[in-house]
């Protein structure tokens, strides 16, 4: 399958030797997990011989949170709970090294997918290396031009919390992620979608003490971001308010422990008829990536909102169709 190079043809990019595609030297901006453990990930992945999602040869070289993160086959679940059949093609911002890339591409769709951060970039067409239908862009996605009406799905995995922070000018983080929401709305084919996954402010383990994933300190989010510096999450309420805002009829699922490391994803359908649900979110100890908090214990919480028919208020992430 040759891909039709919308994207880089659209915005007159140029393939640099690594096979990614270039706007210019400083056109993409850093965003690193630190050299060492980046140059592990790419290490093991041009080590490997089997690079698919589902890569137990790639799961065995897991040593620490950033290999985990990029190479754990649990990464490509939070989109395998979604009917992607013909969604094609595919715009996936903030891909970074790869891991719902290849996912994608395993798909047989076509997939832009864009990365800022140049060197995550390399890695995640690394991972890609032997599918032909992926293409991956190094740049900055407010410096790109869109096609109109093209895509049939846009993707923003643990993207939006940063909007402010790489948007280049002075507005809020709420005007930030509206502004990439509608980006995205015009880039939609008829029938498109937009696929969201995001920590949750109000999440179970952030009220009990677990640390920020994006500032490692505890109630960082609830306490409304004293250490702000341009990353922010959202409630399911300011969701509801955000996506309203570009009238985009929306659902909500539910990845637990959380959309990094999905072991199960609940719909906010099944949620809302059966009351029980709450069950299964017990088998799913939450994780604290900054180790602030051992497991709390899970039980009497779940039960507790879930009764109330509050279960996808305080979960930990989201990941929302729109």
């Amino acid at each position: 399958m040759n891909l039709p190079r919308h994207l880089a043809n659209h915005n007159r990019l140029h393939r640099a030797s690594s096979g990614v595609w270039i706007k210019d030297a400083d056109a993409a901006f850093e965003y690193s997990d630190g050299e060492e453990a980046q140059s592990y990930v790419a290490q093991t992945i041009a080590q490997a011989t089997d690079r698919g999602s589902l890569s137990t040869e790639l799961a065995s070289q897991i040593r620490d949170w950033p290999s985990e993160y990029h190479l754990s086959p649990l990464r490509s679940n939070l989109l395998r709970a979604l009917n992607l059949d013909d969604r094609g093609p595919i715009l996936e911002i903030g891909a970074g090294c790869g891991a719902i890339t290849r996912y994608l591409g395993e798909l047989n769709l076509d997939v832009d997918a864009v990365e800022g951060s140049y060197d995550r970039a390399c890695i995640a067409r690394l991972r890609c290396a032997d599918l032909e239908n992926v293409e991956v862009h190094a740049v900055n996605v407010n410096d790109l031009s869109l096609p109109d009406k093209h895509y049939g799905l846009v993707c923003f995995i643990g993207v939006l919390e940063y909007a402010q922070r790489f948007s280049g000018i002075e507005q809020s983080p709420e005007e930030a992620v509206l502004h990439l929401l509608a980006k995205a709305k015009q880039a939609l084919r008829p029938g498109g979608a937009i696929v969201i996954a995001i920590e949750n402010r109000l999440g179970f383990k952030y009220l009990f003490g677990a640390g920020e994933d994006h500032y490692g300190l505890a109630y960082e989010g609830i306490h409304d971001y004293p250490h702000f510096a341009g990353i922010k999450t959202y409630s399911k309420t300011t969701w509801e308010h955000l996506l309203s805002k570009h009238d985009l009829a929306h659902e909500f699922l539910y990845p637990f422990p959380d959309y990094k490391l999905p072991e199960q994803v609940l719909s906010d359908h099944y949620v809302q008829k059966y009351p029980q649900s709450w069950s299964h979110v017990t088998t799913s100890s939450p994780r604290d990536y900054h180790g602030l908090i051992a497991d709390p214990g899970t039980i009497p919480f779940w039960e507790t909102v879930g009764q109330a028919n509050r279960l996808g208020d305080f979960a930990n992430s989201f990941l929302i169709v729109a």
